[in-house]
């Protein structure tokens, strides 16, 4: 007897049970969740990766041939379903969160992925005190995925459902950020700007709270990518400034926000090499200006007086390299005990003018070791065949004009 047709004995036995009978019925809910584990386990070691297509099916017409675990899973919340409904509105008391298995959504199998999709629509708008934990853990699948590289495929649809999320439950906001952060591409420019363009999606319906929990790594890293060499990315970071709601919470929070982001507009305005960055740029600082005149002042100030020391350390530096042009001898006392070749500056210019004096044997040949190509034995017997398309042309070849 297979899995599945003990799953479907089961789910007959739980018809059959009388509704005082709660220990006899949770004992059989008890055995039939263990059946679907050791099933949905079984698939993860067992079960080959298949890249044969599988046809797109319905739900309500599911051939007998179908994976044992999405069988398994649909009896399983069908059986115990209603008796946790029920349940659930009497005692109001939390349901077991083991139930919710999102572990079987990596699935190749397009029906089972369709029956979850189904069982947990189910679930989430019958049982109100699972909900915010089902938010959470699909909040954790979804996060992982913009760590692949096939993210531009998928990524509208996925920037999608994280902004459905975050405006379901506003309190994911800083986890949800955080991750993207922790995330951020580092050479890749092209998923860098779709970063850049979610992020702005998710500001667009931030809370004003849940923003200034995230505002400061948040615009750290939007000075990285004003100061972005790569001027699409550079481009996409200050459209923000476009943004009326984003910039009313930039005018909330000027004051923290303006000093990270002033070093990286100061320095743009003359660094960038893309002229659109620079209009761009001017605009920004326009904006902080009119925000708070003051602090802008302020850290205009600071920033030169950063950049005059930091030229003033340059040039000592530069003094000091043409004051003593020739590397100064180590200290004996410090050198090592022993046969160590003395790699002072003065002995190896004494070394290299007694080579010099020496000069070259002029008679010893040079000769110049020529590496040893692999052989391959199909391809010396293509040489030895081919033959040349000459005779074949219209008008053979010069070879003096080649």
């Amino acid at each position: 007897m297979t899995k599945s047709q003990k799953l479907l004995q089961i789910s007959t036995c739980l018809k059959s049970l009388p509704t005082k009978s709660r220990v006899e019925y949770m004992q059989t809910v008890s055995y039939a969740q263990r059946v679907l584990r050791s099933i949905s386990s079984q698939r993860k070691v067992c079960m080959p990766r298949s890249k044969t297509k599988l046809p797109s099916l319905s739900i309500s017409n599911i051939p007998g041939g179908m994976r044992p675990s999405a069988a398994g899973t649909l009896i399983e919340h069908k059986s115990t379903g209603k008796y946790r409904e029920k349940e659930a509105r009497q005692s109001g008391c939390s349901n077991d969160k083991n139930f919710i298995l999102l572990d079987l959504f990596d699935s190749e199998d397009p029906r089972e992925r369709d029956f979850l999709k189904t069982t947990l629509h189910r679930i989430y708008g019958k049982f109100l005190v699972l909900r915010a934990y089902i938010r959470k853990q699909i909040n954790n699948v979804l996060l992982p995925l913009h760590k692949a590289k096939s993210l531009s495929v998928y990524h509208p649809q996925l920037a999608y459902c994280v902004v459905q999320f975050l405006e379901k439950d506003p309190s994911l906001t800083h986890p949800v950020v955080r991750a993207l952060l922790k995330y951020w591409p580092k050479t890749h420019s092209p998923k860098e700007v779709m970063f850049l363009n979610e992020m702005e999606e998710i500001l667009d319906v931030i809370e004003p709270a849940e923003f200034q929990k995230i505002m400061d790594p948040l615009f750290k890293q939007l000075a990285k990518c004003v100061s972005s060499p790569h001027f699409q990315v550079a481009e996409r970071a200050l459209y923000y400034w476009n943004n009326e709601y984003i910039m009313s919470l930039i005018s909330d929070n000027a004051t923290h926000i303006l000093p990270l982001m002033f070093p990286s507009l100061y320095r743009n305005t003359k660094s960038h090499w893309n002229k659109t960055i620079h209009g761009l740029v001017y605009n920004a600082l326009k904006l902080f200006m009119e925000m708070n005149q003051k602090l802008f002042d302020e850290c205009t100030q600071q920033e030169r007086e950063r950049l005059q020391q930091r030229e003033e350390i340059w040039q000592r530096l530069e003094a000091r390299a043409a004051a003593n042009p020739a590397p100064r001898a180590p200290d004996p006392a410090l050198s090592p005990a022993g046969d160590e070749p003395d790699l002072s500056y003065q002995n190896i210019q004494l070394e290299t003018q007694e080579v010099r004096k020496q000069g070259y044997n002029a008679n010893k040949p040079l000769l110049r070791k020529k590496s040893d190509i692999p052989t391959d034995s199909s391809t010396v017997k293509a040489l030895i065949e081919h033959k040349r398309a000459d005779p074949y042309l219209p008008t053979p070849p010069d070879v003096n004009q080649c």
